[in-house]
């Protein structure tokens, strides 16, 4: 199986990959979401560099234990095929918006979701939807696809 991983993922990606409207991905600094960004440019057709996000907390400091730090490692590797773009809001704008976004995932069905993630992508999706974007890809579970199960 391992083998045969990183070609179930680039065909995955090919088969998958929407760039005909305006398109970014997100960036955290981790291995799911420079793959995800690493593929899309493969696959994608961009005249320009492809619009990346990242969340950081203006409140905290930025340490090489923190995702921004890994985030601007990642879009460095990428360099000028990529537009690096940092979303911020302070701890007292996040608390501020819990009610919101707790209400936005009520669900009947009794899924758990993940209030952290959710929390960081209320403001991304606002700074994006600002930016014209139409079609985000991040790499929260993109490997979960139909063709990516071992048989």
């Amino acid at each position: 199986a391992a083998k045969n991983v990183r070609a179930l993922m680039e065909k995955s990606a090919a088969e998958r990959t929407c760039t005909e409207v305006p398109t970014c991905s997100l960036i955290s600094g981790g291995v799911d979401s420079l793959i995800t960004t690493y593929l899309l440019l493969k696959y994608g057709n961009f005249k320009d560099p492809l619009p990346v996000y990242t969340f950081h907390c203006s409140d905290f400091e930025e340490t090489e234990q923190t995702d921004i730090y890994h985030a601007r490692k990642v879009a460095n590797w990428f360099g000028d095929k990529v537009d690096h773009r940092i979303v911020t809001a302070s701890k007292d704008e996040i608390i501020a918006a819990i009610p919101e976004v707790v209400r936005s995932l009520e669900d009947t069905r009794g899924r758990d979701f993940n209030i952290f993630t959710a929390m960081y992508n209320r403001f991304l999706a606002e700074a994006i939807s600002k930016d014209g974007i139409k079609l985000v890809y991040e790499g929260e579970g993109p490997y979960e696809g139909d063709d990516l199960r071992m048989r």
